[in-house]
Formats: structure tokens, C-alpha cells, sequence
């Protein structure tokens, strides 16, 4: 997953004897340029590495690199690698579902909470209701929403987690009849952790947008695998541009980390 085979290092105090040893010669101070695997073990020189998950190219220090070098992944796939060790480990992307470790997990929490699980805590509740009002607002207090959904409801506005029954929709415009997703990078997250086939999926969404399509709703969906959201004021003309194409158009698609539209009947 390193991207560069080489790297320019200053020679210093902790790291003289080490590239000593390898037999390099060289005065301190000097600048060299060395294979990166020459790289003392513990060094935290930032080397350049490559998301597992969705192929993002960022900065790790060498010895978390090689603490991890199995499964780099970027801080927008961290859920995706924590959910795909679970399943190695315990035959699930939730390790609470593994029948020993969600015992284990009651037993702490009666211990220490008095209950089996957290939320039946009532001051645990509390605070988690006072902090996800604190930040977000009364309005999102009884919603499961990523912080891009949350960003883009505060600027579009619509009616967020709307019910329609057997799905949810991220933001339902009702006056308009559009409705709108956000696809990050855990949309697929059943596809890439192998728990669902990408055929199967792509038929639950097909099913998901005919029954939809057939109730009268027009789809507006913003896609981003980084996810990367633009400012505030791109997004509302992505808005103005989607509902003024939405006029002719059942599908309106805008991919953020493309900068690319589709739309379709």
C-alpha cells in the first residue's frame, strides 16, 4: 500500500546509529535519500500510503504503517475496516452479534451500569439526548443520520427520515414529490464487506426506486465515495440545478467527488 519507494530524510541524533549500522556514510545533518523500509521501525517520518477500501492516497507515520500495513485505510473507511474485522473475528460486521461476546458485553454493563444494555441507563440517555441536541438540534434528537445527511437538511430544509413505507427517504420534498439520498461511502458497505452480492443489491435498489417512481416521486441523489461534501453555497445551486431538471426528468444524480451530472426518465 506505500505509494513512493524512497524518501528524503535528515541524518539526526535518533537516527545516526541506526543508518550507522546499515552502512551509510553520511555527516549529521546531511540530507539522504534511502528506501523507505530502511526506515527505523518506531520512526513517525509521515510516508505516503493508499486507502484499501476506496484507493485515497494520504500521509501515515512508518510505524503505523507497519502496524497496519494489511488494511490501510482513510478516516472515511475506518466503520468499513472496523466492520470487516468483526467479520473475520466473529462471523458478523457487528461483533455484538456473536452470541459470546454480546453476553460478555451484558455482563460488564450490569455490572457497571446496572443494566444489559447502555440506553436503558437513564442518565446515559440523557446525556446522549442533551449532546445530540446540543449539536444538531431538537430536530435530529430521534434520528440515525450521517453528519453529511445532517450538513445538507440544514441547507435544503424537506422533511428528514421520511416514512415511506417499506423504505425511509434521507429528505422528502413533499410539495415537489422528490425525494433525496446521500450515498457516502457506507452505501455499498454489504456489497464491499461480502455479506450481500452486488447483484442482489443493485435489485433491492432497482425494486426500491420502480416502488417509489410509482408512487409519483422523483429522485434527486448526491453520490461521494470520499465522502466529500463542496460549500454550502455549491450545494444549494446542486439543488436549484436538480429540481429545475427534476421539471422534465424522474432521476437527477450529481457525483461530488466527479464534479459530473446524470439524469434520466
Amino acid at each position: 500500500m506505500l505509494i513512493e519507494k524512497t524518501i528524503k530524510i535528515r541524518i539526526n541524533n535518533f537516527n545516526e546509529e541506526h543508518f550507522k549500522k546499515l552502512g551509510y556514510v553520511f555527516n549529521k545533518n546531511d540530507y539522504v535519500i534511502i528506501p523507505i523500509n530502511h526506515l527505523p521501525d518506531g520512526s513517525g517520518i509521515k510516508v505516503k500510503v493508499k486507502c484499501k477500501y476506496c484507493g485515497k492516497i494520504f500521509e501515515k507515520s512508518y510505524r503505523r504503517y507497519l502496524e497496519t500495513k494489511n488494511k490501510i485505510c482513510c478516516n472515511a473507511c475506518k466503520e468499513i475496516k472496523m466492520m470487516e474485522t468483526s467479520l473475520e473475528k466473529y462471523g458478523n460486521i457487528c461483533s455484538l452479534r456473536n452470541p459470546k461476546v454480546l453476553e460478555k458485553a451484558k455482563a460488564t454493563n450490569r455490572k457497571n451500569l446496572g443494566v444489559e444494555y447502555p440506553f436503558q441507563n437513564k442518565e446515559i440517555l440523557k446525556k446522549c439526548y442533551d449532546t445530540s441536541i446540543k449539536i444538531y438540534g431538537e430536530e435530529y434528537r430521534h434520528t440515525i443520520t450521517s453528519k453529511q445527511q445532517i450538513q445538507i437538511h440544514k441547507i435544503f430544509g424537506g422533511q428528514l427520515n421520511f416514512e415511506e413505507y417499506p423504505y425511509r427517504l434521507d429528505i422528502f420534498f413533499e410539495k415537489r414529490k422528490i425525494y433525496f439520498e446521500y450515498d457516502g461511502s457506507g452505501h455499498k458497505l454489504s456489497v464491499k464487506l461480502g455479506t450481500q452480492t452486488k447483484q442482489k443489491f443493485e435489485e433491492k435498489e432497482i425494486t426500491r426506486k420502480i416502488y417509489l417512481k410509482n408512487k409519483g416521486y422523483k429522485e434527486f441523489r448526491i453520490v461521494s465515495q470520499t465522502d466529500s461534501l463542496p460549500s454550502n453555497k455549491e450545494l444549494l445551486k446542486i439543488k436549484n440545478r436538480a429540481f429545475k431538471i427534476l421539471k422534465t426528468y424522474n432521476s437527477y444524480i450529481y457525483n461530488t467527488d466527479t464534479k459530473t451530472e446524470s439524469f434520466s426518465e
